[in-house]
């Protein structure tokens, strides 16, 4: 975790650098029609899921648990200026955020699965009053595709490739030198089970569902 929390830091002041010479000043960002930038955070989530184990489970699995993660996401950040009320903020993140899941074999040994080390997301936001025209806070409301990275994950238990998720928060302009700043805190709920219906493995049979909650605290630099 120190080492995530020092890039963030490292990035955040290479950025501010990088807006502070290629940027213009405060008053022109409420006349423009779109803003490109950056976003970056830190992310938690956790696990939840309705229990229905296979017999095949049963016989090897006494209990499975889920345990919560936090971990870092950086990305682009475009902001479409429409009217005072109403703003459009496409995104795209890759986030690093661990969340897991906790085997106890009928022979009380343990085993645990980090599921999503490593995914990327596109996220569609409205923005209900637009903080670049009213310099208020604003409703975010949206919702963002989860693109799995698989190549980092062992495949215990086999995840879904691709999954929806619903998001939901506020956003709140800040001023930190020159350039536009705004911090989102928002909840992202995924629509669809993280474990592959479709997986035949014994890891895969103990939940009927297991679906991904999210929250997130990401700022972003125009």
């Amino acid at each position: 975790m120190p080492r995530i929390t020092n890039l963030l830091l490292f990035a955040f002041f290479c950025l501010t650098a990088f807006s502070g010479h290629c940027q213009e000043t405060e008053e022109a960002y409420t006349s423009k029609k779109f803003l490109f930038g950056f976003q970056m955070g830190f992310e938690g989530g956790f696990l939840t899921g309705a229990a229905a184990p296979s017999d095949t489970a049963l016989a090897t699995f006494s209990e499975v648990t889920t345990k919560p993660g936090v971990g870092a996401s950086f990305g682009m950040s475009f902001l479409v200026n429409s009217t005072h009320k109403f703003a459009f903020r496409p995104g795209f993140a890759v986030a690093i955020l661990p969340t897991k899941v906790t085997y106890r074999f009928n022979s009380n040994q343990t085993e645990t699965q980090i599921l999503y080390h490593l995914s990327s997301e596109v996220n569609l936001h409205f923005l209900f009053r637009n903080p670049a025209m009213t310099n208020k806070t604003s409703l975010i409301i949206g919702p963002s595709a989860v693109i799995n990275m698989p190549a980092l994950s062992d495949g215990h238990p086999k995840e879904s490739a691709v999954f929806p998720r619903a998001d939901l928060g506020f956003t709140k302009p800040l001023k930190l030198g020159v350039g536009f700043y705004i911090l989102d805190l928002f909840y992202g709920y995924g629509l669809t089970s993280t474990i592959d219906a479709n997986g035949s493995g014994t890891y895969d049979q103990w939940f009927k569902s297991l679906i991904r909650h999210q929250i997130s605290l990401r700022l972003h630099l125009y």
